[in-house]
């Protein structure tokens, strides 16, 4: 079931999907090895890997001898397993940023099967171009940075949505995938206010995955939850 049924007199072929992998590709390796850490995040973020690869505690990663407490450990994990792998053919550090391309095309992947499954066939290709197209994903995504596999998490989770009307288990296992991601991927200290803000629209938007509702009352929600959620912001 979509959201929005399309309608698409040219739809993609094979030749403009391998077009689009190659274009995804060159995007995710661009600047992702063959230079050293960038300063500030992946400085300490290669210490705490590198700390890990030297036989230190994988639960809690230490630099310069201190325990390191302000993030989990997932993306760390992750990083140190690829430098591992990449060794002796690549730099520890480049090695490691590897996994910010990992996380990257997960990425992707999810943003467009979600998009594929919400807007219909032949329109994942579109939500992948606009992120590759974001500003903000330019620099970053090529970063040892735990953020990736937060956003990771949260393709994950919007796909696991899209499909929660279809394929319960399968949208409850990935939902809660995301979720244990993004819980192991970022520190959870947000204030209070946040986490109001949070809560409230938890609320507001919870039932529009509620199964069982006819379209028409699914339109009827949104109208009266649109002026809520504006509300808020």
């Amino acid at each position: 079931m979509y959201f929005i049924k399309p309608t698409d007199p040219n739809p993609i072929t094979p030749a403009k999907a391998v077009m689009l992998g190659m274009l995804c590709l060159v995007w995710l390796g661009t600047g992702l090895v063959g230079h050293d850490p960038w300063k500030p995040d992946e400085a300490y973020s290669f210490g705490l890997i590198y700390s890990i690869l030297q036989g230190g505690d994988w639960l809690v990663p230490t630099i310069a001898g201190e325990p390191f407490m302000d993030k989990p450990p997932l993306f760390y994990w992750i990083a140190a397993l690829f430098a591992k792998l990449a060794s002796p053919q690549l730099p520890l550090h480049d090695g490691a940023r590897l996994a910010s391309g990992f996380f990257s095309t997960l990425t992707l992947l999810f943003i467009g099967l979600a998009s594929r499954k919400l807007y219909g066939e032949n329109r994942g290709w579109a939500a992948a171009i606009i992120l590759i197209g974001s500003i903000g994903m330019l620099v970053r995504s090529h970063e040892m940075i735990t953020d990736l596999a937060l956003l990771t998490g949260c393709a994950m989770m919007l796909y696991g949505f899209a499909l929660s009307q279809e394929r319960h288990v399968r949208a409850g296992l990935l939902i809660g995938t995301g979720v244990g991601i993004g819980f192991m991927a970022t520190d959870q200290q947000p204030q209070a206010a946040d986490q109001n803000e949070h809560g409230e629209a938890a609320m507001i938007f919870a039932p529009q995955f509620s199964a069982g509702q006819s379209g028409e009352q699914q339109r009827d929600r949104h109208e009266k939850t649109g002026g809520q959620a504006r509300g808020i912001m």
